[in-house]
């Protein structure tokens, strides 16, 4: 079976374990796990690992998420969406351009590193349970506040269907269906709940306020044009299927990147430690991967057409070095992906997600 990652747009009324059951029977194999989960109304890109490709979930979720939300104000609820349980129901007394106005001075305070409190209809663990658990048992639980970043912040007028549309790729009539007071475009960190981050921004408004249509239109590089529906999985042969399944690393190229030769390679994939030494190239600081604990971490790649060597041309003292790689999609192209490594002790690079040997994608990619 090919292993890598196939780009799901989500439909709303399911759940995310649904698409990977869907996927998981398409295949017909059982390692298939998703990365980013999304409520079962939120609509959108997830991502789903097929093989090995599971190994490499980590990565990918760690990158950047955007999201379109609908907001709909003087509504509160348990779940911080329409679909709760209705709590309160005020009427909302603001014309469309004083609420942009006052929106205006208020949006930029949840731009850059905010803390926020998860919704307690939510699967971050507190003492070990899910908040859902005690939400559904009526159990009081004091839940942490979390720091997340949020890197753009738009308000979208809710007469703008259109630009919503070309955003969302979903038909303008279904976006309004219910009458939203307005629309954020939101790019942000893994981990960033946007239900509570409308939740907050109503409270600086002064009113009630809970999310009502969420489409993910982006998971770090996969986007929601790209993305196939699950449904239309359940109808593909085997041959169809594999046209939609993106190599392992082609998604997390936003790495820096080193390149072995074969002997090399083995060893790495072995568990050994490759000395800085054997290296054949090392790309410089390119990395755009945001989360700051995966700065250390290279995409590791085997490939015996690029060598860098290093000396002194003849009748010339300085050092030179022949030929480089330009960039990462000149190694996709020939390369094999080992794994994904980090430098230790300023010496050896260790493998820290490494692809079996053995395993079917090289005869693949």
């Amino acid at each position: 079976m090919k292993s890598g990652i196939i780009n799901i747009n989500k439909g709303q009324n399911m759940t995310s374990h649904d698409v990977v059951s869907i996927v998981r029977r398409a295949v017909g194999i059982k390692r298939v796990g998703h990365t980013g989960t999304l409520d079962p109304m939120a609509e959108g890109v997830l991502p789903v690992a097929v093989g090995n490709a599971t190994k490499f979930i980590e990565y990918l979720d760690k990158d950047i998420k955007t999201y379109v939300a609908g907001v709909k104000l003087g509504i509160k609820t348990d779940t911080l969406d329409i679909w709760g349980e209705k709590l309160e129901n005020t009427k909302v007394d603001c014309t469309g351009e004083e609420l942009k106005e006052k929106l205006s001075g208020i949006i930029p305070r949840f731009i850059g590193e905010i803390q926020q409190i998860p919704p307690k209809f939510s699967a971050v663990k507190v003492n070990g349970r899910r908040l859902y658990d005690y939400a559904r048992k009526s159990q009081d639980v004091e839940i942490p506040k979390r720091n997340v970043h949020v890197y753009k912040l738009e308000y979208i007028s809710p007469d703008d269907m259109e630009y919503i549309a070309s955003l969302t790729g979903i038909m303008p009539s279904s976006v309004g269906e219910v009458k939203n007071d307005f629309f954020l475009l939101i790019e942000c960190s893994r981990g960033t709940y946007v239900r509570s981050l409308i939740r907050d921004i109503g409270s600086e408004l002064g009113l009630s306020a809970v999310m009502s249509f969420l489409v993910r239109t982006a998971s770090g590089e996969f986007q929601i044009d790209d993305g196939i529906s699950a449904e239309s999985i359940k109808n593909m042969d085997i041959g169809e299927l594999y046209k939609c399944i993106f190599p392992i690393d082609e998604k997390i190229s936003c790495m820096r990147s080193i390149v072995l030769d074969d002997i090399e390679s083995r060893k790495f994939q072995n568990g050994g430690k490759v000395s800085m030494k054997k290296i054949k190239y090392l790309e410089g600081e390119k990395s755009i991967m945001k989360d700051r604990s995966f700065h250390n971490d290279y995409r590791v790649v085997y490939t015996d057409l690029y060598k860098v060597y290093r000396g002194k041309r003849q009748g010339d003292s300085s050092d030179f070095e022949l030929p480089r790689i330009s960039n990462v999609a000149d190694m996709k192209s020939t390369g094999r992906f080992l794994g994904v490594g980090r430098i230790v002790q300023d010496r050896f690079l260790k493998g820290e997600k490494v692809v079996p040997i053995e395993s079917e994608e090289y005869e693949i990619f």
